[in-house]
């Protein structure tokens, strides 16, 4: 009796614990929507081996027609399922700092690195470094790149226990 309280008890104290996590302020969400040139979303799907192909495609921003063609480099295939639906995806294309080319995917939870290779997109490698910008669900994400395209002088909070409105009491 005594091990199933103790682990109940270190169960409900894990389970209430915060989480705190945190967008890079100088790279968020909204900078990366006011620097890409086109932005999609849709529903990625394993065909197998290397291939993957997006359903349900949809344009957030810019003029593409179709979802562009994929590729998984090898370095990829082990992070993602086999075969079968994958999940929801939201692509960047746009510039770097150094005004090359840059793809980004976000597609469960994580942040890949993509090139164009002859107009399809090699997804190359997962990219640390981009999980400051945004460590949610790609749903969300695609609805906040939507909101940003319609608003873009929206603000997006990046830090915890902000407040983004001053009020002083008038006498």
């Amino acid at each position: 009796m005594k091990p199933i309280l103790c682990s109940l008890a270190v169960l409900m104290c894990v389970g209430t614990a915060s989480v705190q996590a945190f967008i890079n302020p100088g790279f968020s969400p909204a900078d990366m929507v006011r620097g890409s040139k086109e932005i999609f979303t849709g529903v990625l799907r394993s065909d197998g081996a290397d291939g993957v192909r997006i359903t349900d495609f949809e344009v957030i921003k810019g003029e593409l027609e179709t979802a562009p063609p994929l590729k998984l480099a090898p370095e990829v295939i082990k992070r993602l399922p086999a075969e079968g639906e994958i999940g929801k995806i939201v692509g960047f294309e746009g510039k770097d700092e150094s005004g090359k080319s840059a793809h980004f995917l976000f597609v469960k939870g994580m942040w890949f690195n993509a090139a164009n290779d002859g107009g399809t997109w090699v997804i190359k490698k997962l990219d640390d470094n981009m999980q400051g910008t945004y460590a949610g669900e790609p749903a969300m994400l695609a609805k906040l790149a939507s909101f940003l395209v319609a608003n873009p002088d929206a603000l997006v909070p990046t830090t915890v226990g902000t407040n983004r409105y001053h009020t002083d009491k008038v006498a």
